[in-house]
Formats: C-alpha cells, sequence, structure tokens
C-alpha cells in the first residue's frame, strides 16, 4: 500500500499506523509495517523487511546503502527487459548497478535505463516524500546596550519574525510551533513557547505568537540583552492544490481579468490554475 503524502494529515507515523488498524475488519489477522525512505522503492523494501508491527524509517544519505544488498529482482515487475539485460552483464543486485557509472551503462544500453539506475542510488523522479534535515530555524538579535523599553524589543521581534517568515517559504516548511528566547543583563534567561495551530508560515501568525509570548513576559522586560525566536516542528508544506479553492478566485478575478482582456486584447492574460500555485 502506497501511502505517499499521508505524513500532511498524520505527522506523527504511529498515529497513521494507528489509524489503518482502526479500519481493519476485526476478523483480519493481518499485523502491520510500515517503510518511509526518499523513494518509493526505499519505502516499499523497508516495509518489507520490518518486524511485525512496526514502521522502520530510512534517512535520505543512507538509501543508496539500505538499498545496496537487495538483488535486482526487487524491481523486476516495473523494469523486466532491463533487469534481465543487466543481469546478463553481470550485475546481480541494486548495488552493483549503482556502482556503474552512468556513461557506461548509457553505451551499453541507451539513456532509457536511467531511471533504474536512479533508484538503485536512492534518488530519482521517483523521490517522494523525504524526512527534514532541519530541526528548527532561527533568527536572532542582540541588542548593543541593556534595552528596557518594551516597544523596541517588540518591534526587534517583528523584525525576526519576518526573516523566519521568509525562512520557512524558501525551504518550503511550515512551524507548528514557535519559541522566544531572552537574554537579560547579568546573564540570567528567559524561555517560552507557543503552538501554532495549524502549523503555519504566515508572517502575521508567527509575529502575533511572538507578541504574544513577549506579553507574558510581563514581570522581566527590562534590561533585556538579545532575543531570539525560532520556529520548531517543522513539516513540509501542503501542496497548494489541496487548499486553494481555484474556482472562488476564478469567480473573484473574473471582472479585473475581463477589464484587462478589453484594454490591452485577450492574450494579455489568460486564466491558469498553475499562475496561482506559484
Amino acid at each position: 500500500m502506497d501511502l505517499s503524502g499521508c505524513e500532511r494529515l498524520y505527522p506523527e507515523t504511529g498515529t497513521l499506523l494507528a489509524e489503518i488498524n482502526r479500519e481493519l475488519p476485526k476478523e483480519n489477522s493481518l499485523v502491520l509495517a510500515a517503510g518511509e525512505g526518499a523513494t518509493r522503492l526505499v519505502a516499499r523494501l523497508a516495509a518489507a523487511v520490518a518486524p511485525a508491527g512496526s514502521w522502520w524509517s530510512v534517512e535520505t544519505k543512507a538509501s543508496a546503502s539500505f538499498l545496496a544488498p537487495f538483488p535486482l529482482q526487487c524491481v523486476k515487475d516495473e523494469f523486466p527487459a532491463w533487469v534481465e539485460a543487466l543481469q546478463e552483464l553481470g550485475l546481480f543486485t541494486l548495488g552493483d548497478l549503482a556502482a556503474i557509472p552512468f556513461v557506461l551503462l548509457h553505451r551499453a544500453l541507451g539513456a532509457g535505463a536511467r531511471t533504474l539506475w536512479e533508484d538503485a542510488r536512492g534518488e530519482g523522479s521517483h523521490a517522494v516524500y523525504q524526512r527534514l534535515e532541519l530541526p528548527l530555524l532561527r533568527a536572532r538579535h542582540r541588542f548593543q546596550s541593556p534595552q528596557s523599553e518594551p516597544g523596541l524589543v517588540a518591534s526587534a521581534l517583528g523584525v525576526l519574525a519576518d526573516r523566519l517568515a521568509v525562512e520557512l517559504r524558501s525551504h518550503r516548511l511550515v512551524a507548528a510551533r514557535i519559541q522566544l528566547r531572552l537574554g537579560f543583563h547579568g546573564g540570567t534567561r528567559a524561555c517560552r513557547g507557543r503552538t501554532l495551530s495549524p502549523a503555519s508560515d504566515e508572517l502575521e501568525a508567527i509575529r502575533r505568537a511572538a507578541w504574544a509570548l513577549w506579553r507574558e513576559e510581563s514581570g522581566r522586560r527590562t534590561a533585556v540583552t538579545a532575543c531570539e525566536l525560532r520556529a520548531e516542528l517543522l513539516r513540509k508544506r501542503p501542496a497548494e492544490s489541496l487548499c486553494f479553492d481555484f474556482v472562488k478566485a476564478r469567480k473573484d478575478l473574473a471582472p479585473a481579468i475581463r477589464s484587462i482582456r478589453r484594454r490591452y486584447g485577450t492574450a494579455a492574460i489568460r486564466w491558469s490554475p498553475e499562475l496561482w500555485m506559484d
């Protein structure tokens, strides 16, 4: 069973397995095992060797070494002709195939074997959900002298929120938690956190969370020497098509589109959902 994309609804893998188990018929004696990886092939083989009832996750950087000992027969259903040709060349495992420079494989079999070669290396067009390498994103500011004006500290936090929003969007991530860390004159520190529900990369959501955390420090708002804002519990941003109402957007924009076309011609602007996904 291919569960690609389910991490958007169930970020916790244990929860996803529990939901599937709950939906199975009571009389069904199946015990599930699941695999997660950077490609469908890695995930499928991880599930195949995982102990019953467990979830095996293969890190992206370990994909090639994980695949290496598996026989080429594992992909025969998808690439029957290529597998037979490779076995005639003396290649019997995915590791054997991955170790061959593609330029040599291209000379022997042509460019069409690239997909299989990339799959054997744990990369390529079959890539799906990848585990995040970033545990958090953070933005910092240190004041030149201890700051006791609450408004100026709040202003600095607004700038840090802006930086975090830009970083989140550049990495196509959303954050489920915002944490504020403060340093005070004398070396004391304070730390507060707030959950974002739903997880977001929106500047306003991050800014409101930062200011709310700052207001909670009502008893310690003097002699601030440094502040740091962290975006934590990072997730891949859901595809726009899951949350963007194309029909409503087209209806709302129709008057403006008609006006532009009347003035500049029908070729001046065209409707395309892909335009609004960027």
